[in-house]
């Protein structure tokens, strides 16, 4: 996931200094987005997965630890708000 998420930084950096250069060509920017979005989604895939996986096998007693967790640590309480 680590490396998905890296490579989506270097494509994003690497269009947005495309996107200036004058002899880049519209199709070869609107290609690098494409490109980007298709990881976009394959990293949000990943992530609904591992949701998946979290909410199915999590038992009650680690549910109270991850909200001991969360109470703890108010920074990451964001992550169960709407």
């Amino acid at each position: 996931m680590v490396d998905l998420m890296n490579e989506i930084i270097q494509r994003r950096i690497t269009l947005s200094k495309a996107s200036l250069d004058h002899n880049v060509a519209d199709d070869q920017l609107l290609a690098e987005q494409k490109t980007i979005f298709t990881l976009q989604e394959k990293l949000m895939r990943l992530r609904l997965s591992c949701r998946e996986l979290l909410t199915t096998t999590f038992s009650p007693s680690q549910w109270d630890n991850f909200a001991f967790i969360l109470e703890e640590y108010p920074k990451y309480a964001g992550l169960l708000e709407d």
